[in-house]
């Protein structure tokens, strides 16, 4: 199929395909690398940004912690829960009702103006004797893990959930209380609860500065959210409803489980709404577990840049193609054009015309050699067509004398027979014509030898003709069967020749015979 196709189209499609190739090549390499090098540039920026939330995040349960620690050895703090002991911990001491007023005091500049969304103290018995919220006074809350701990003598966090007493998912930081505030027996806990809106604006705070579709958020081991998304549907609502199975959360599960606070991955990955991310994952600790963050950025956003890239090279590659298609298409008719002009003179030369040229103009590449050359070999075949034809003529010439020699013996033949007549009456006249007769008998012989070499030149010259003209044989074939008439005539000379020697040969043997008599025969 390919040797079907032009040699016109065969050039365009190779000026097309050494262009384009190179072009081609180059944009994808320049693409992966553009792209390799954008990915890792918004993978850097994203470990930024985790590491920026991640201490964040860090130094407010820190400060929260702190804070709780501080409180617990404020000493309106501890002399109150030491007189609420001395009265037999009875609320409704007058001793304990003016300790009420100083802790309200204490919660209200807590709550306002440290931003918590609860206070609270719990007796030795893990009872809630304060709080600023009055429905939360009295309950016992002895069996949380964070307040055993806290009545043992520790610092404890609570894990993130959803209270009823604030209507909203919190933690919880507690701390024991010591009867001389850093030291003594244990004489309750203070409570701390951080609300969780407060986690998500430090978790997405600044999330503008990666982009538009940037959003971060916080899993557990299990993937259970502990914080709500930037965007879409669970950008609200979803804290501790909603799990994700996806990459981050296969990802992060074991080092969470196993406290790996060093671990940090990125990825390419799918995200919950079936777009195509860049993320971020670390662990980090809040409170006192450890968690995992997760930073991501829609590809679509984040190689936005080289996409415009990627059309510009592809509008590029189509133009380079189509100035390369144009410039191939023009370079292959200014090679196709003249190659097939000296096809169709070819042509016009095997059909016997040798009067067509081919129009070189003054071309001095391959293509001008290749006509000229054309040209030069039209012009020898011409010469060799026209040294063929002259000695075609040249034989029609030589036949010619050959006819004039038969024509002269067969007048030397009538002479001697008229002689021979003669010889009849008069024996000296035989005589004399026999000496007349071997004369012209020797003559004729000659001629004879003439014309047998004449014969073997016209030969020899037909040799050469049929090779000359072996290749124009369907162009000479009249002068064939004329070269072959011509030998017919030479064999029937060649004949006579034979004949007139006999002839001669006999009259000298009667004119021998003749003696005296016989000396006219003598040719």
């Amino acid at each position: 199929m390919f040797k079907k196709i032009s040699l016109k189209f065969r050039l365009v499609a190779v000026f097309l395909v050494v262009s384009i190739i190179p072009i081609a090549a180059i944009s994808v390499i320049s693409f992966i690398n553009a792209k390799g090098n954008i990915e890792k540039e918004v993978q850097k920026t994203n470990l930024t940004f985790t590491n920026m939330v991640k201490e964040q995040l860090e130094d407010t349960f820190r400060n929260v912690r702190n804070n709780a620690v501080v409180l617990a050895s404020t000493r309106d703090v501890y002399q109150s829960l030491n007189i609420l002991k001395e009265a037999d911990w009875n609320t409704e001491d007058p001793r304990w009702i003016e300790r009420v007023r100083i802790l309200s005091n204490i919660s209200k500049e807590v709550t306002t103006e440290m931003g918590y969304a609860l206070f609270y103290l719990t007796d030795i018995k893990g009872r809630v004797v304060f709080a600023n919220v009055d429905k939360f006074i009295g309950q016992d809350i002895s069996q949380r893990d964070y307040v055993k701990s806290a009545l043992k003598g520790q610092v404890a966090w609570s894990d993130l959930f959803y209270s009823y007493i604030e209507n909203d998912n919190v933690i919880n930081v507690i701390s024991p209380v010591r009867a001389g505030g850093s030291g003594g027996d244990i004489v309750g806990t203070i409570n701390l609860s951080l609300n969780a809106n407060g986690i998500d604006e430090i978790v997405h705070k600044g999330l503008q500065n990666l982009g538009k579709t940037a959003d971060s958020y916080l899993i557990n081991s299990y993937g259970l959210l502990y914080s709500n998304l930037k965007h879409g549907e669970l950008s609200k609502g979803a804290m501790l409803q909603h799990s994700f199975t996806t990459w981050p959360a296969q990802t992060l599960s074991e080092p969470i489980k196993s406290g790996n606070l060093n671990f940090v991955a990125q990825g390419n990955y799918v995200n919950y709404l079936g777009n195509r991310v860049l993320g971020t994952v670390r662990v980090f600790r809040m409170g006192d577990m450890p968690m995992g963050m997760v930073v991501q950025i829609n590809q679509a956003e984040a190689f936005a840049e080289i996409a415009v890239m990627r059309n510009l090279m592809l509008l590029i590659g189509l133009i380079a193609a189509a100035v390369t298609g144009a410039v191939g298409y023009f370079m292959a008719l200014s090679i196709s054009r003249p190659v097939e002009n000296i096809a169709r003179v070819a042509k016009t030369v095997a059909a016997g015309d040798f009067t067509v040229q081919v129009d070189v103009n003054n071309r001095q590449d391959e293509i001008g050699q290749l006509a000229a050359s054309f040209n030069s070999m039209n012009e020898s075949l011409k010469e060799l067509l026209r040294k063929a034809v002259e000695t075609a003529k040249g034989v029609t010439q030589a036949a010619d004398g050959l006819g004039g020699a038969v024509e002269s013996t067969t007048s030397s033949i009538d002479q001697v027979a008229a002689s021979a007549g003669e010889f009849a009456g008069n024996s000296q006249q035989l005589s004399g014509s026999a000496q007349e007769m071997a004369r012209i008998t020797t003559e004729v012989a000659s001629k004879a030898r003439d014309g047998d070499k004449t014969i073997t030149d016209v030969t020899a010259q037909m040799k050469e003709i049929n090779k000359i003209v072996e290749g124009l044989r369907g162009s000479i074939q009249d002068l064939g069967k004329r070269s072959e008439e011509i030998g017919s005539i030479v064999n029937i000379i060649t004949t006579v020749a034979g004949q007139t020697n006999l002839l001669a040969l006999n009259a000298a043997i009667e004119a021998a015979r003749a003696g005296e008599h016989g000396r006219g025969f003598a040719v």
